[in-house]
C-alpha cells in the first residue's frame, strides 16, 4: 500500500514537473534517459560477458555524454540546484537608486533593501508601517520609480489601508516618476528581473516569465508594477528571437 501511494506521489510530481518545463528542459530529459538506458543496457551485457555487444553500447553512450556535456550542467542546473556561478535561475530582483526588491520564484514572497537615505542598509520586513510610510513619502518626492516599488511591498505586506495614512496618497510614485525614472533596461538588469543566468535561451526566458507573472495574480497581491517590469524584461530578451 505505502508503495502504490509513493508511485501516485513520485508521478503526480513528475507530471506538474512536463506540464510546466520548457521544451528544452524536456528534450534534455529525454537525452538524459537514452543515454542512460543505452549505458545500463551496455554494463548488464558487459557484466553477462556478451562482449561484442557491450562495447559498441558502451563505447556510443559515453560518446554521446561526452558529445553532450551539457547533460551534467543540466542536471546541476535543475536537480542539484546549482550555486554560485553555476548558472543556477535565482530570484527576480528589481533595483532602482533606493531600493533593491526580490521576489522569491517558488513562493512569490517580497522582500527588499534600502539603499540610501535614513533607513540605509535596513530590510524593509524590519520596518513598522510608519517608517514605511515615512519612507514611501520621501520617495514620493525625490524617486518617483523607487515609490511605485515601494508601493508593491506595502500592497502585498498591508493590504490597501497603508494608504489612508499617508498624506502622499495612492499614485504618489507614478506622479513623481520624472524625477530620476529608470532609463532604458539593460541586458543584466532583465536577467536579473527574470532570475536568469547570462546564458538563458527563449524557452528558459518564457518559462521564468509565465512563473512570475502567476505570483503576481491579483489573488496574490500582484503587482503592476512589477508585472509591467517582468514583461519589459521578457520583451528585451526576446527581441531578435524567433
Amino acid at each position: 500500500m505505502a508503495g502504490a501511494v509513493l508511485a501516485l506521489l513520485i508521478a503526480y510530481v513528475l507530471l506538474s514537473w512536463l506540464a510546466n518545463a520548457p521544451r528544452r528542459q524536456l528534450a534534455y530529459v529525454l537525452m538524459i534517459l537514452i543515454l542512460s538506458a543505452v549505458l545500463i543496457v551496455g554494463i548488464v551485457m558487459f557484466v553477462t560477458g556478451r562482449l561484442t555487444t557491450a562495447l559498441p553500447l558502451l563505447l556510443s553512450a559515453l560518446a554521446g555524454m561526452w558529445r553532450q556535456r551539457w547533460v551534467v550542467r543540466w542536471i546541476a542546473r535543475n536537480l542539484l540546484g546549482g550555486g554560485p556561478g553555476s548558472g543556477a535561475a535565482g530570484p527576480a530582483t528589481v533595483s532602482t537608486p533606493w531600493l533593491d526588491m526580490t521576489l522569491d520564484r517558488r513562493s512569490g514572497a517580497l522582500s527588499g533593501r534600502v539603499k540610501q537615505g535614513a533607513f540605509a542598509g535596513r530590510d524593509l520586513g524590519d520596518l513598522s508601517l510608519d517608517d514605511l510610510i515615512a519612507l514611501y513619502e520621501d520617495l514620493a518626492r525625490a524617486h518617483g520609480e523607487s515609490a511605485r516599488l515601494l508601493e508593491t511591498f506595502l500592497d502585498r505586506e498591508h493590504g490597501a489601508a497603508w494608504r489612508q495614512r499617508t498624506a502622499a496618497g495612492p499614485g504618489a510614485g507614478a506622479a513623481g516618476a520624472g524625477a530620476g525614472g529608470g532609463g532604458a533596461m539593460t541586458r543584466a538588469e532583465a536577467l536579473s528581473i527574470l532570475g536568469l543566468p547570462e546564458d538563458a535561451d527563449a524557452d528558459e526566458v518564457r518559462h521564468a516569465h509565465r512563473r512570475l507573472i502567476r505570483k503576481l495574480h491579483p489573488d496574490q497581491g500582484g503587482s503592476s508594477y512589477l508585472a509591467a517590469k517582468i514583461n519589459q524584461a521578457k520583451d528585451y530578451l526576446l527581441a531578435g528571437r524567433h
